[in-house]
């Protein structure tokens, strides 16, 4: 375990940069690794007592139970190392995470990803191949898993997928350190769940007025942003990231926090900054784009904000 190359390897957060719900009915999403919050695997003292042991390596005794059950096992491709990775528990290992949790952030995805990294031999490298077989380990966490999650912090790769099971890894656009134009994380503080959120996006497509909304205008605005984003179309982007803000506001309020739809509005009017959802929300984070960082700044005085990307 030790000896791993590796071992000592941070895996980052995963961002949802667009495509949060719209990837249900027919969008492209981007997401991308998120190097302010992630972690990697730590040894604990020899003489750390039980209580801070359990509350330290939180569900990795019962991860390793689920690993060693029959119905894992008979149905994994690959090969884990349960009798190494017993081992490292009993030596005091955990995983030294500041993901936070309930921001979709994907803080279950860097601990597969992590684990399948120092752990699991023989994983497929075929794309899709390989996010399948993150999200066998990945279940343990969630009941369920797309395996995108993992995939992105195993790779720490921009990926964008899209239907037909279409993915692609791809890169980030050149950035420039000292340019006005930014994206940016407003945090809400808030955690939250995906799965509500999703069902109220999926009962809300059961309405022909909000469905042509998303297949005419929604949708098109969101593969543009990406395609625009990954091309440094900043113009282009800027037009469709309003786009998909001024949506989202206006029907999709109960997906944003109430206390932030005053500033959401005020964003709308802005010449310097936008919001829209960044994953699920309801919470967590919100994503901004802005085209003068110092005046943004200043009208977000008192919020606290996260600047990640400048061009």
């Amino acid at each position: 375990m030790g000896n791993h190359p590796d071992f000592a390897r941070p895996f980052y957060a995963k961002l949802l940069l667009f495509g949060e719900h719209t990837i249900l009915k027919g969008s492209e999403a981007l997401a991308i690794p998120f190097s302010k919050f992630g972690g990697q695997w730590a040894l604990l003292p020899a003489d750390t007592p039980p209580e801070i042991m359990a509350s330290r390596q939180q569900d990795l005794p019962r991860f390793l139970a689920y690993l060693e059950s029959p119905a894992f096992r008979t149905q994994c491709p690959f090969e884990v190392h349960l009798d190494a990775f017993r081992a490292a528990l009993a030596q005091g290992l955990y995983f030294d995470s500041n993901i936070p949790t309930g921001y979709g952030l994907g803080s279950s995805g860097a601990l597969v990803a992590a684990f399948a990294d120092a752990f699991c031999e023989g994983l497929p490298s075929d794309f899709i191949a390989l996010k399948e077989a993150l999200s066998r380990l990945e279940h343990f966490f969630h009941g369920a898993s797309s395996g995108i999650d993992p995939f992105i912090c195993y790779l720490n790769r921009p990926v964008l997928t899209g239907p037909g099971n279409k993915i692609v890894v791809t890169q980030m656009p050149a950035e420039n350190a000292t340019g006005k134009h930014v994206f940016f994380l407003l945090d809400t503080k808030i955690k939250r769940k995906t799965g509500p959120f999703v069902q109220v996006f999926l009962k809300k497509c059961a309405s022909n007025t909000f469905w042509e909304l998303c297949s005419n205008t929604l949708i098109p605005a969101v593969n543009a942003s990406i395609h625009a984003f990954l091309h440094s179309d900043w113009s282009a982007l800027w037009e469709n990231f309003h786009k998909i803000g001024a949506s989202q506001y206006r029907f999709w309020p109960e997906f944003i926090p109430e206390s932030f739809r005053d500033i959401w509005q005020k964003s709308l009017d802005s010449a310097s900054f936008r919001f829209k959802l960044c994953g699920a929300g309801g919470g967590g984070f919100i994503l901004g784009l802005s085209t003068n960082w110092p005046e943004t700044r200043k009208a977000l005085e008192g919020y606290e904000v996260f600047p990640f990307f400048r061009f």
